[in-house]
């Protein structure tokens, strides 16, 4: 913008025709007390500038919002990639340069096939050509032959897409595990001679199936806070109080037989084994199972109960 030319308020409004006119040469100052407060000016020049000022805040805003996106994406856990028009890595975050074991450089400008491990690759290039045609978001998981399992979302942008994936394979073995000990605690209910039970950390009854108290004639409800040796036969205590310490203090599998008394006073001996339930290697409590003997059995392994409570 050409330098300003000042002029007090007075000499303007006297000669304000001939100002105008300079105006639309260069700025004109207006002062007030040899304070300048106004300026006159051309529109073209006026505009130039809020044009130029637009552009300038335009320009910071977006250097603000890269650097806040940059930040976003180096500090949240979910493994990040953008890729542009022709499907290649355009930026990455360390979370997805640490599982795809590739530097930032590395995974500038790659395509998906060259990145991700087999079939999650083949699957994740077809998801991002269907997002950039549907325009939609697609969540799916994918599990690697190296047994490595990744959630992933694909998100359209102006150009290209993003990915978000997360590791879940440790979710994943504990859903497995979770499936299979749901599996095992459904036959053990259904199983007529396998009794399972649930102590707190400190013996006493959490749960136990209701096959108990079909042959001990007590309500299994009416049982839970009660202490476990107290189920047991006087004779027999002394060797349950010693599965329960070395399941509750030495963190061990426990098991040997044991004696119930029924609700009548009658006797039910069987195979108790006992597992601790750890966190921080701490037993919070103990599963276990009871197996009632084979009637064919029973005189046999009631004698063995009965000498080695003696």
């Amino acid at each position: 913008m050409p330098d300003r030319v000042a002029v007090s308020s007075a000499d303007f409004i006297r000669n304000i025709g001939y100002w105008q006119n300079e105006a639309l040469r260069r700025p004109v100052s207006i002062t007030h007390h040899g304070r300048e407060r106004l300026v006159l000016t051309a529109p073209d020049q006026f505009d130039a500038k809020r044009t130029d000022q637009a552009a300038m805040q335009a320009r910071a805003d977006a250097g603000a919002a890269q650097s806040l996106a940059a930040t976003l994406a180096d500090h949240m856990e979910e493994g990040f990639l953008s890729f542009n028009g022709q499907l290649r890595v355009e930026a990455s975050n360390a979370v997805s340069q640490a599982f795809l074991g590739r530097s930032k450089a590395e995974t500038t400008g790659a395509a998906v096939l060259d990145l991700f491990p087999q079939p999650i690759a083949s699957i994740l290039q077809d998801r991002l050509q269907t997002v950039r045609r549907a325009r939609q978001v697609e969540r799916f998981e994918a599990t690697a032959f190296d047994g490595r399992t990744l959630s992933l979302k694909v998100l359209p942008t102006a150009d290209g897409a993003i990915v978000l994936f997360e590791n879940i394979t440790e979710i994943q073995l504990l859903r497995q595990r979770m499936e299979e000990y749901e599996a095992g605690r459904t036959a053990a209910r259904h199983h007529p001679m396998i009794v399972p039970l649930r102590l707190d950390a400190r013996a006493r009854v959490e749960w136990v199936d209701d096959k108990f108290g079909t042959f001990t004639g007590f309500e299994c409800g009416a049982l839970v806070g009660h202490r476990f040796v107290d189920l047991v036969a006087p004779a027999n205590r002394r060797r349950a109080s010693e599965l329960l310490d070395q399941a509750l203090s030495q963190r061990m599998v426990a098991q040997g037989d044991v004696i119930f008394l029924g609700r009548n006073g009658a006797e039910y001996p069987g195979h108790i084994t006992l597992a601790p339930v750890l966190s921080d290697y701490v037993a919070q409590g103990l599963s276990g199972v009871f197996v009632q003997p084979d009637p064919l059995e029973f005189g046999e392994r009631l004698n063995a109960v009965g000498h080695a409570s003696a």
